[in-house]
């Protein structure tokens, strides 16, 4: 997947010294409940998995930068469920010094205009806590349809699907 570049963001790939933004991202008291804890060797490793499947696939998580600055401020992709798969899930983490400027859904749209045409998925998924109110809002701006729950990431998620032809 090329660089994608929207009105406000370029959404590049991961990169290794990424990692340190990426911790501090996660980290955020308010992001915690929603991107679970992470450590810096597990972020290099998850970078080290997204830059062998973009080698592999064409196509990966994306680093969103602010076009104005060069700022990490999160991540954005289309990546196997659980970085194995077989489904394949649309992920997005945003620094929370960034929620509620519609950032989130600039990314995802992007993401999501390439995607499909990228993966030649007939479908996409996402998962989502139930009491994720913003993932809740994007996911159905986007036309993710419910599809019941699944055990993901060590816990009980709401599954949307998006096809392809949505």
């Amino acid at each position: 997947m090329p660089e994608l570049l929207t009105e406000r963001l370029r959404l590049r790939p991961l990169r290794v010294d990424d990692a340190e933004r990426l911790l501090a991202i996660y980290s955020h008291p308010l992001a915690v409940p929603w991107t679970g804890a992470h450590t810096l060797s597990e972020i290099r490793a998850e970078i080290a998995f997204y830059a062998g499947f973009e080698a592999e696939h064409g196509w990966s998580m994306r680093g969103i930068e602010l076009r104005a600055t060069g700022e990490l401020i999160g991540d954005c992709g289309i990546v196997p469920l659980e970085l194995k798969g077989p489904e394949l899930e649309l992920m997005y983490d945003l620094h929370p010094g960034f929620w509620g400027r519609g950032l989130a859904s600039e990314a995802v749209g992007a993401v999501l205009d390439a995607g499909f045409g990228e993966t030649g998925a007939e479908q996409i998924i996402a998962v989502a806590k139930p009491t994720n109110a913003a993932s809740l809002r994007i996911l159905a701006k986007f036309a993710f349809a419910a599809d019941g729950t699944m055990h993901a990431y060590d816990e009980d998620l709401l599954r949307f699907v998006r096809r392809a032809h949505a």
